[in-house]
Parts: C-alpha cells; structure tokens; sequence
C-alpha cells in the first residue's frame, strides 16, 4: 500500500540520507505536514492504517524503534535528528479517520493542525482524553507539543455539519496560532 519515503539531499543533489515510513495498511502524509529545524531535525505529521478496502484494526507501524498502534486511520508525529534517527514519535486519534491537516514550528514548540471525522467524541493523545460535544459531525484540534513531544495543551471547535479542516495551514506570529479551513454547510456553528 502507500507508504512514506523522506529524502535528504545536499546542494549538489547527492542523496545524504533515506528514512522510510510505512507497512502493509497504508500511510501518507499532506505537503505542509513536513518541516525542518533550525538544527537540521525532520519533524513529519501524518496519518497511518489508510487503505481503500479496510482498516485494520490494532494496525502496528513501527518508526525507530517505537511501535505505533492504530484502531482506524489514525495519526502520527515524528522527530529525526540530522541523521535521520527517529526521536520522538506519537501516536494520536480516534474511532473514526483522522487527519493531520498542516503543522508549524515556533523555538522549539511543535504545533499540530489535525481534523477528524465520524463523528468522534473521545480523542486520545498519550494518557489524555479530549471529548466533544455529542452532537459534533467532525472536529478539528489544534495541538500544541515541547521539541520532545510532551503535551502542552490543546483547543478543539467544530461543526454539526462536515466541518472540514483538510486544506487548512496553521501559522504561528507573536505566540499566536491562526489556521484556515473550511465548513460544507450552510448552517455553520
């Protein structure tokens, strides 16, 4: 299925280092979801267990030496040092697809723009649990974690309708967050 390859090449274009991503059940990533640091480190948010047919429930993706598992399409955050050696990585979501919509680096603070549909109530990041309002069709978060992945805080909003952040960037100026995104629906909340 899809899988993830990051390339790093020098200005010469000499290939310096590979670091794949992936297994049998699908993984991906969108084009804002990739950034690099001022050290050289490769940060990539993406989402995994994405396949046409069927997600797999307990899908296991391994990135470094962590194990990741997912209970649908679920989402994931990385961290490569210069060499392209995993150090951090995350596993986030929910029973429904998810979606890491674009993410942003300020110092050393890793913010995450992701989107999640059907209906979830419950969000699940390391041991905390975000819930939603019961009525919500789709959700978006907005996530912020430390440079080595800890928890900072989050802010979710959403919609009754198919709110959907699935283009959506997030930019960071003067310790504020702005994104963009857009709603299906006429009736927006």
């Amino acid at each position: 299925d899809s899988d993830i390859l990051i390339l790093k090449l020098d200005s010469l274009k000499n290939l310096l280092l590979t670091i794949p991503i992936g297994g049998i059940n699908g993984e991906g990533f969108y084009y804002s979801c990739l950034k690099v640091t001022e050290q050289h480190e490769i940060i990539l948010g993406g989402h995994y267990n994405y396949t046409w047919t069927n997600n797999s429930p307990g899908y296991k993706l391994t990135i470094g030496s962590d194990t990741l598992m997912a209970s649908n399409m679920d989402i994931f955050l990385a961290k490569f040092d210069s060499n392209g050696s995993s150090v951090m990585t995350k596993s986030m979501g929910s029973l429904g697809m998810d979606f890491v919509s674009s993410i942003c680096l300020e110092r050393t603070d890793i913010y995450v723009n992701a989107t999640f549909y059907d209906a979830p109530s419950l969000i699940q990041i390391d041991s905390t649990q975000i819930y939603f309002p019961a009525n919500y069709a789709s959700t978006s978060l907005i996530i912020k974690f430390d440079d080595i992945g800890k928890l900072k805080w989050t802010r979710y909003f959403g919609s009754t309708t198919n709110f959907n952040l699935g283009s959506g960037q997030i930019n960071i100026s003067n310790s504020r967050v702005y994104i963009e995104g857009h709603d299906f629906s006429n009736t927006q909340n």
